[in-house]
Order: C-alpha cells, then sequence, then structure tokens
C-alpha cells in the first residue's frame, strides 16, 4: 500500500480501537495513526498464523476485511500497552523509598492557642422556690483530631528550599506518620470531651448559663534531616482536646 493508505487505514483502525472498552482515548491524531498501522501488521500476523498455522509478520490492506483486523490487532496492542504500564516496575519508586531520603524527624512543640467553636446555654429556674438549688449535670461535645501542615512556610538550615513534587510527596508521608504516631491521630474516630458542672442557684432566682466551646490547637514544628544533612523546618498545628469558658446571668 502507498503512503496515503496506511493513514486511512491507521487513522480509521487506531480511532475505533481507542473507543472500545476498556477505553484508550489518551494520545494524539499521530499516536493514533501509529497503533492503527501496529494493528494491522499484529492482526494481520495473527490472522496468517491462524488461517495457515504459519507464524510470518504480515499486514493486511485497505478492505472492509482488513479494517475488522487491524482493528482487532489495534485493540490488542492497546490493551498490551496498559498492561505495562500497569506492571509495578513502570511505576514510580514508593512512598517507604522516598521516605528513606529523610534521616530523622523531631517534632518540637511550641504554643497553644484556643479556637471557638459554639457555644450552647441551660436555663435552671428557681424563681418559685425560697431555698437556694443546688444543680449538677454534664455538658459534652464531640470532636474530632485534625492537623494542618504549612508547607508554604518550609525552612532550610541549607539556605534557600524548594519543595519539588517528589521531595513533596515524601514530606507529607514522612509527616502524617510522624503526627498520627505523635497525636494518636485517626480519620475514623470522633471524641467526646465531657465535664461535670456544679451550680449553686439562689432563690428566687432564673439563672442562665453559657458554655463556650473551644478547640485546643498545639503549635509545633517539624524538623527532618536529609541526606545531604539540611535540617528541613516545616510548622504545623493539631487539635488536641476540646474545652469551654463558663459565664452565667442572674435573672431575678
Amino acid at each position: 500500500m502507498n503512503i496515503l493508505s496506511w493513514i486511512i487505514l491507521g487513522s480509521i483502525a487506531g480511532a475505533i480501537a481507542r473507543i472500545l472498552p476498556p477505553r484508550h482515548q489518551s494520545g494524539g491524531i499521530v499516536s493514533t495513526i501509529f497503533i492503527g498501522i501496529i494493528g494491522a501488521f499484529v492482526g494481520g500476523t495473527l490472522y496468517t498464523l491462524l488461517t495457515t498455522g504459519t507464524l510470518a509478520v504480515t499486514s493486511v490492506g485497505l478492505s472492509i476485511g482488513g479494517l475488522i483486523i487491524a482493528v482487532i490487532g489495534a485493540w490488542l496492542a492497546l490493551y498490551v500497552q496498559s498492561l505495562a504500564l500497569k506492571s509495578p516496575s513502570s511505576q514510580p519508586s514508593s512512598s517507604k523509598q522516598t521516605v528513606s531520603k529523610y534521616s530523622s524527624i523531631n517534632i518540637v512543640e511550641t504554643i497553644r492557642s484556643e479556637e471557638p467553636v459554639g457555644e450552647e446555654q441551660r436555663a435552671i429556674d428557681n424563681s418559685g422556690s425560697a431555698i437556694n438549688l443546688t444543680r449538677r449535670f454534664t455538658v459534652s461535645k464531640e470532636w474530632s483530631q485534625s492537623y494542618t501542615v504549612q508547607y508554604e512556610r518550609v525552612r532550610s538550615s541549607g539556605g534557600e528550599f524548594n519543595l519539588g513534587i517528589a521531595d513533596k510527596a515524601g514530606i507529607k508521608l514522612t509527616i502524617q506518620e510522624a503526627l498520627k504516631s505523635q497525636y494518636s491521630i485517626s480519620d475514623e474516630t470522633r471524641r467526646a470531651y465531657a465535664e461535670e458542672v456544679v451550680l449553686e442557684i439562689p432563690a428566687k432566682t432564673r439563672l442562665r448559663v453559657f458554655f463556650h466551646w473551644k478547640r485546643i490547637w498545639q503549635h509545633g514544628i517539624i524538623k527532618l534531616r536529609d541526606q545531604r544533612n539540611r535540617e528541613i523546618e516545616i510548622p504545623f498545628q493539631v487539635v488536641i482536646g476540646l474545652t469551654f469558658d463558663q459565664t452565667q446571668v442572674d435573672d431575678k
């Protein structure tokens, strides 16, 4: 066949093969034509083997039958290519290999801060009584641990340090494992904070009690040392608990 026939056969066979399940739609027109031409040889060789019992590299021509055989061959070529790309040897280095770039890790805690997360109130009515009232009850609230790492504020003892894609992936995994281990963080576990409150309500008084809930953040710095003996510092903060402030108002 001439060049034009090859282009026509390759483009049609390659395009049809790409839309057949499982779909392989990535690639431009040149790669599609190339896949179609490969399919003409793969299909032709298999057709010759099945019909004559002879293994010889052959191709099909530009015809209805040839096009069908080329599509089958192109599909097989795409399928083999997808298997090769999914094989372990073709995958990037494992995260453990990336993490091993850092010889040591140290978590240094600095300050704590509090963040308001809501308010609730209770009303206790002792206005109809002539004696003081003691009331005990438990206030509780669910919370979950979370953390943030400020990768944009990374510092290095060796001067300017820019995180590449591989460096950032390795550092993220290292930090996640370190923080989860240090603070017993679980993605699936919710925790509950509970505290008993004792109130003395004077006679002839209606009391309103407000509980101002706050989340406690532990701030700190994670220090990593890489294979070039540079110390990398990255700030972080992690939620370590809940607390509340209590205020009350007498409505006499």
